[in-house]
């Protein structure tokens, strides 16, 4: 088949960037051809005051750069599929319209809760919030849910109800990719087409395995930011000093996340920054757990998948979707999501009873094969691309 890849990249790199260039070598190194289209926050200047503002609004709401580069794109190309991800904030709903003046089926990846939620979070205060999940969202408004802006919220809460009205969420897009069951029974909450939307994991690439050599330090790779737990992981590192902690990624409380470390009660905490993904996964290897404190729903949380893959126990909020990834004592352990002590518990558990970690070590190998291989990803996959394809030419 041939497809033609649609995002708007963030500033700063993530599980969907991630994401979108495992399925590239997945769908390739299956003979597939595969194409990419992809807009930069970059693009954006970043002092345009209310007119560059204003213009910024209606380019997420429909970008005619967007929808002319991409039917020329589809026109010389001819893909079978245009696979969609994030199109937030430049690359816009135009990009369904210009697969369909093309007859190309449309699918898109639900990779966060942006179309249900104008923060894409589901997050209020720190705490899960689905106020909006339904229904129309003004309360977002009222809460400044994006960027702690009334206008910016009003803008994106305008956005998203004149799509709904219109029809663009029911009638735009052929296909829907749910990241986890959960996160479809959100989608079906809040409006989408139940029918078309499917579940189907991120692709995650096996390497060579290492052994597993216990529990002896722990990992973070993640953004740096309030949803993903920043502040709860070093709550509750504070209270161990016995267990070493590597910290990977960037983000919004990266400056304050390298301030704390270089405190003498965090002594034992690395911050490493932001490294090529190849790194990153040898470092993962290493670990004697990988942590992952998020007190959001997530989407799917690559990184878990991604430590399972190579038998790293992983420590998870129980919530959402990561409370789906994980199974509680098989192959990973999960506490109460913003409660730094019942992680420092769960930390405690693994590093002192006698086998546990071994056991769970184990159990995530054998569920990343039975559950998150490349194989079942690729399948799952392709199935979605046939299903728009064969009901485009019918």
């Amino acid at each position: 088949m041939r497809v033609l890849i649609a995002h708007n990249a963030y500033r700063y790199r993530g599980g969907e960037e991630q994401a979108i260039e495992s399925d590239r070598a997945l769908l390739e190194a299956k003979g597939h051809h595969v194409e990419l289209y992809v807009r930069k926050y970059d693009e954006l200047a970043p002092n345009d005051g209310i007119l560059g503002g204003a213009r910024l609004a209606l380019a997420a709401f429909w970008s005619a750069r967007t929808y002319l580069e991409v039917r020329r794109l589809i026109r010389a190309g001819r893909p079978d599929v245009l696979h969609v991800h994030n199109i937030f904030p430049l690359i816009s709903a135009s990009v369904y319209r210009a697969a369909h003046a093309e007859r190309v089926p449309v699918v898109q990846t639900l990779h966060n809760y942006r179309l249900v939620c104008p923060a894409s979070t589901l997050l209020r205060d720190g705490k899960p919030c689905e106020l909006c999940v339904g229904t129309a969202p003004w309360r977002a408004v009222r809460y400044r849910c994006y960027r702690d802006s009334r206008l910016q919220s009003l803008a994106l809460a305008t956005i998203l109800t004149t799509h709904r009205a219109l029809g663009t969420w029911s009638s735009d897009v052929d296909a829907y990719v749910a990241l986890t069951e959960f996160g479809r029974r959100v989608f079906v909450r809040g409006g989408l087409p139940p029918d078309r939307i499917f579940v189907r994991h991120n692709a995650v690439h096996a390497r060579a395995r290492h052994p597993y050599h216990g529990a002896r330090s722990a990992i973070f790779v993640g953004r740096l930011s309030r949803e993903k737990g920043v502040k709860v992981l070093l709550d509750a590192w504070r209270a161990l000093p016995e267990v070493p902690l590597e910290i990977i990624g960037d983000g919004p409380l990266a400056a304050e996340v390298h301030a704390a470390a270089m405190r003498p009660e965090l002594a034992h905490v690395r911050v490493l920054g932001q490294l090529p993904h190849g790194e990153v996964l040898e470092h993962v290897a290493r670990a004697g757990m990988l942590v992952f404190p998020s007190v959001c729903y997530e989407g799917f949380a690559l990184a878990i998948a991604e430590a399972l893959a190579q038998g790293i126990p992983v420590i998870g909020s129980r919530l959402g979707a990561q409370a789906e990834i994980v199974r509680d004592g098989v192959s990973g352990l999960l506490f109460r999501a913003g409660d730094a002590n019942a992680l420092r518990d769960a930390v405690r558990r693994v590093v002192d009873t006698d086998g546990l970690a071994d056991d769970l070590s184990r159990g995530a190998r054998a569920e990343f094969d039975s559950r998150f291989s490349p194989d079942i990803s690729y399948r799952a996959l392709i199935d979605i691309y046939r299903r728009v394809a064969t009901s485009a030419s019918a």
